[in-house]
C-alpha cells in the first residue's frame, strides 16, 4: 500500500477562520489573507476578541480622536468634533452619529472602517489586504491623518480598506480554556 506525499505547512492560533482548527493543512506556500468586517468587531464575537487580544494596545473607551487624530497640524480638525468619542462608539449603527468635522460622503462608515482597518493590522499583521499595505497599526493611523488632510482623502482611505470579501476572519468562538 502506498500513500501520496505532499508538503504541508503548519499555522498559529490567531491565523485566519478555519485554518485555525485545521492548521495543518497541505498548499503550495501561499498565505491566506485575513481581516473582519466593521460588523464583526462590534458583534459579540468580534467584541470578545477584542476585549482579549486588542484591548490591551486599543482600549474601547479610547478616545477616537486621540488615537486617529494627536499631532495633526493646527489647520486640520480633528475628525470628531467631541474628543469623548470612543473608538467603540465609532460605529455605524443606525443611531444618530456623533458630529464629525467632515462632511460628505459616507462620513460615519469611515470612522467605523477605520476602527477595523486598526483592529485587522493589529491582529492579522501583513495579511490584512489593503492596498498599499500596512507594515503596522500605527501606519493605519498614518493613513488616516493623511485622508484628513486631502479633499476626498476620507472616501479614498475607506476604500482602501473595506476589503473584505473573500477575506478569512477568526470568528472568536470555541477558543479552548
Amino acid at each position: 500500500m502506498t500513500m501520496s506525499s505532499r508538503s504541508a505547512l503548519g499555522q498559529v492560533v490567531g491565523g485566519c477562520g478555519s485554518e485555525t482548527a485545521s492548521a495543518a493543512l497541505s498548499r503550495h506556500g501561499e498565505v491566506q489573507e485575513c481581516g473582519c468586517s466593521p460588523g464583526f468587531w462590534w458583534n459579540p464575537n468580534g467584541q470578545k476578541v477584542w476585549s482579549d487580544h486588542l484591548e490591551i494596545y486599543f482600549p474601547k473607551t479610547a478616545s477616537f480622536n486621540t488615537v486617529f487624530c494627536s499631532n495633526l497640524p493646527l489647520d486640520v480638525k480633528p475628525f470628531f468634533v467631541d474628543d469623548g468619542v470612543t473608538l467603540l462608539q465609532a460605529r455605524k449603527d443606525g443611531g444618530p452619529y456623533p458630529d464629525t468635522n467632515y462632511k460628505g460622503g459616507n462620513i460615519p462608515a469611515v470612522g467605523m472602517h477605520a476602527v477595523a482597518a486598526l483592529l485587522n493590522t493589529q491582529f492579522y499583521g501583513d495579511r490584512y489586504p489593503a492596498l498599499p499595505p500596512f507594515a503596522s497599526a500605527n501606519d493605519v493611523i498614518l493613513a488616516f491623518q493623511e485622508a484628513l488632510q486631502l479633499k476626498d482623502g476620507l472616501e479614498a482611505f475607506k476604500a482602501r480598506v473595506d476589503v473584505y470579501d473573500g477575506l478569512w476572519c477568526f470568528n472568536g468562538t470555541n477558543w479552548g480554556d
